[in-house]
């Protein structure tokens, strides 16, 4: 029985026809094929020159790095060259210094020169370091105790951030910000009001809203000089009970135990101690617009506030007198 033909492969029959009908084509259409033909010579000869073109490049950087490698292989480190010592030389040299490990500080911060003043008559009437007279004065035709906190934090961040060159009371706070700003000078201070008078006093800073990792609001804090926080009891107990909405501010964030210092101007049990960051990321008083300011440096240049003497009457910690 006769063998039978072999069929082709099928990608053989399909080229071959894809070249009869193309054939076909190009005698029907000879103008557009010639163009055809030389818009893909082109193409080609741009591929094959771009290719070289990244090819050389390639060999002369491998070139390049072989040769420092094998400079930096071949020279020997001068110390190296020096003759080792004899037996005797090593017995008679003097045996080498003990080195003792010197303990870390466990905060390099000096909190005693974080202002922290107190806002109300309470700390007043006790006499107590950081009360002043506007505790129990009336300004503006309002008890400055019943409003003045987020003008304490403000005083607080401009005093200790300019590192006493400048200095300011609450009450020159007050004055500042209402010549400078819409505020009108009683009530509680707002969000923006006290961002544009801290800009005005050279302070870069920024309000924030409450993220929604804790990780978030550290890293913002770590990176920041100090911030003023708003907190509220509604939102959290942890620390703060019976407030409703109230601005501290927090200094010398504590890598190492997760703490910042806290300059609370409404509680004397607060004011200057040490507390968590997260009991402070628990309370911040969502109800607000924003949350927090971070204060992340100070600019001499764009101060227009310069004031150098905290006025009016005030009781100072015994080391600053």
């Amino acid at each position: 029985m006769a063998n039978k033909k072999r069929k082709k492969p099928y990608i053989v029959r399909l080229m071959r026809k894809i070249k009869k009908t193309f054939r076909m084509w190009k005698r029907k259409n000879p103008l557009k094929a010639y163009r055809l033909h030389i818009i893909t010579t082109v193409c080609i000869l741009a591929i094959v020159a771009f290719a070289t073109f990244k090819t050389g490049l390639a060999h002369d950087f491998v070139r390049h790095f072989s040769e420092s490698e094998e400079a930096s292989v071949t020279e020997a480190p001068a110390d190296t060259m020096t003759p080792q010592p004899t037996e005797e030389v090593v017995q008679t040299a003097a045996p080498a210094p003990v080195q003792t490990k010197v303990p870390a500080k466990k905060n390099t911060v000096d909190t005693r020169y974080l202002y922290s003043y107190f806002q109300g008559p309470k700390a007043w009437k006790k006499k107590l370091a950081w009360s002043g007279y506007w505790g129990d004065a009336y300004i503006g035709g309002r008890k400055f105790g019943a409003y003045g906190c987020g003008l304490c934090c403000m005083a607080n961040v401009y005093s200790s951030i300019t590192s006493e060159t400048y200095k300011a009371s609450p009450v020159d706070m007050r004055n500042f910000v209402k010549k400078k700003t819409g505020y009108w000078g009683v009530g509680a201070i707002d969000w923006k009001y006290m961002v544009v008078g801290m800009r005005k006093a050279g302070i870069y800073c920024g309000p924030k809203r409450k993220p929604k990792r804790y990780s978030s609001f550290r890293r913002d804090i770590a990176k920041s000089k100090c911030a003023v926080v708003l907190v509220s009891s509604y939102d959290s107990t942890c620390f703060w009970k019976g407030t409703p909405g109230h601005y501290v501010t927090i200094f010398a964030y504590d890598k190492k135990r997760d703490r910042v210092f806290l300059a609370d101007s409404g509680d004397p049990k607060h004011n200057r101690r040490w507390i968590s960051l997260k009991k402070v990321y628990r309370s911040l008083k969502k109800a607000s617009r924003y949350q927090y300011v971070c204060v992340t440096g100070y600019n001499n240049k764009k101060d227009a506030f310069k004031n150098r003497k905290a006025r009016g009457k005030w009781i100072k910690p015994a080391y600053m007198r």
